[in-house]
């Protein structure tokens, strides 16, 4: 029986990486190998008691990994995953991203500058060694192989997220549905304990709610869903700042994904916070606004040509701009999903590409 260990934010129950982690469990079942799957925290005091070499297989999975809070890229995850390299254990990078990096970085690689990453040598060596010698290595998007590229590592291929590899809607419709009054607005909020761009979400859900109400007087309801249950007070109390219309529904569950892609697929578009909410859009083939809190979200956005769709949250102008996209949406509604559902279908054959070419096997 073959080994396999699966790195990730796992065991938190955030739905954006226990779905990317359920998927490649999907995919490891289907290929009617023998393995044992064991996953593992991201973090360094669980990466340090894991022995790498104990395992056939080392994946690193979706997700913002390749760094932390602290750091661009993580001197304790690339120690670890070279030491596996240098053992002849096979290492896969299945659509890692990078995130956490200050606004100046990702306003010149907008820009099509480059603002230097400074790296310890050591740290350098490391990460140069493991995306060039892995079995085999796809990023997220393009900003982070944009970013690659500029240490010295060029060529990486963009393989998406394994998000991507969410199935469409189903053509019934979803049990929830006799509680929506058409048309419908998905908002999803939460916090991510103002770790974003600008530092307030205070201020931006104060501008969301004016938003909202303009959406509301529109005719629009507003449906508010959550990925992660720390969220759920936080989506709680921007609806209920809105509940006196009537106009409004706020989903208490954390559904599982393949629930939400039915759910999303009866919305006229979504506004989203968290990073997955979008990939959920996407997968129901809705089209979506994302906030624009960190790094992350403009890598996916910029993958499906979708950039023109992310608000910044530090945007001084963000109820303007979150006003003007929403008027636009409804005319090129066709335009746009079609836009997504050929990403998806592009992003979908690449990040199944180890399970197709029986890499595990």
């Amino acid at each position: 029986m073959k080994s396999i260990l699966y790195i990730g934010w796992v065991g938190f129950n955030n739905l954006g990486d226990e779905l990317m982690f359920d998927i490649f469990k999907r995919y490891v079942s289907e290929s009617k190998q023998d393995f044992k799957l064991t996953p593992v925290n991201n973090e360094a005091h669980e990466l340090w008691y894991t022995s790498m070499t104990d395992y056939d297989y080392v994946v690193l999975g979706g997700g913002s990994l390749i760094g932390d809070p602290v750091h661009p890229f993580a001197p304790y995850l690339f120690e670890c995953l070279a030491a596996a390299i240098q053992a002849n254990r096979k290492v896969i990078i299945w659509g890692s991203g990078m995130d956490w990096l200050p606004r100046s970085v990702l306003s010149s690689l907008l820009a099509n500058e480059t603002e230097p990453l400074h790296l310890p040598d050591p740290v350098l060596a490391h990460v140069r060694e493991v995306f060039t010698q892995s079995y085999w290595c796809g990023v997220r998007g393009p900003l982070t192989q944009s970013l690659l590229a500029s240490i010295g590592i060029p060529g990486i291929r963009i393989s998406g997220d394994p998000a991507f590899l969410m199935p469409p809607p189903q053509t019934e419709q979803d049990a929830t549905s006799d509680r929506l009054v058409q048309p419908i607005i998905g908002v999803n909020w939460g916090t991510a304990h103002n770790r974003i761009y600008g530092s307030d979400e205070a201020h931006v859900e104060e501008a969301l709610v004016e938003v909202l109400r303009d959406l509301q007087a529109q005719g629009y309801t507003l449906y508010f869903y959550t990925m992660w249950e720390l969220d759920l007070e936080h989506a709680q109390r921007l609806h209920d700042k809105l509940a006196d219309s009537g106009k409004t529904v706020f989903d208490p569950h954390i559904h599982h994904q393949d629930t939400f892609v039915n759910l999303l697929s009866q919305f006229e578009y979504t506004i989203n916070f968290k990073l997955h909410a979008s990939y959920i859009s996407l997968a129901a083939r809705v089209p979506f606004i994302a906030l624009g809190y960190r790094f992350k979200v403009y890598d996916f956005a910029h993958s499906v040509d979708m950039a023109h769709y992310v608000v910044d949250m530090d945007a001084l102008d963000l109820k303007e701009q979150l006003l003007q996209k929403a008027s636009v949406i409804p005319s090129i509604r066709a335009a746009l999903v079609e836009t997504m559902t050929s990403a998806q279908q592009r992003y979908a054959e690449r990040i199944a590409e180890p399970f197709r070419l029986k890499l595990f096997n």
